[in-house]
């Protein structure tokens, strides 16, 4: 079941059009991407949301760069539509993508890779050492064909996991 009210933030852009919708999850990961919080954060909601507002001049389009993004509040009520979760990425599919392709099963984002033919986006690890976002690789040292998360960070602090 859903909260009597779920709270987004609309992001949009001025310049090329381009708009998306966060939960707070997509708010946080909002923030990492942007250098403001580290993944592995524990800070409250409020804190979370007022970041996110307060330093908006960092934000940049991730279609055209542009730094002229307009940040909004939107209230759903889900009177109309279910909300659902995209299978790709687990962030919550837009009321209007919704609309006008009931029941499908993925955001924008994760759909048009599927239709490219990409994989879709594993859900993010974070390096406990330095909290910079780690990446899957082969391990070339398994006789296994094993994988490994391998930290990004630069330097890197060489952290590893299997």
């Amino acid at each position: 079941m859903h909260e009597e009210n779920a709270e987004y933030r609309k992001i949009e852009c001025t310049m090329c059009g381009w708009e998306t919708l966060l939960d707070f999850s997509g708010v946080f990961e909002w923030l990492v991407k942007f250098g403001i919080l580290k993944p592995n954060h524990d800070i409250g909601d409020d804190l979370v949301y007022e970041l996110f507002h307060g330093m908006a001049e960092r934000y940049q389009c991730p279609d055209c760069a542009s730094p002229k993004l307009e940040l909004s509040v939107v209230l759903d009520d889900f009177s109309d539509v279910e909300a659902q979760r995209c299978r790709g990425c687990e962030m919550v599919i837009p009321r209007e993508r919704l609309e006008v392709v009931p029941g499908t099963k993925y955001c924008v984002f994760c759909q048009e890779k599927l239709d490219k033919g990409q994989p879709l986006p594993i859900q993010a690890e974070y390096c406990p050492v330095c909290g910079k976002k780690m990446e899957l690789i082969r391990d070339h040292e398994s006789r296994h064909g094993d994988f490994k998360w391998v930290c990004l960070s630069d330097p890197p602090c060489r952290y590893r996991k299997k």
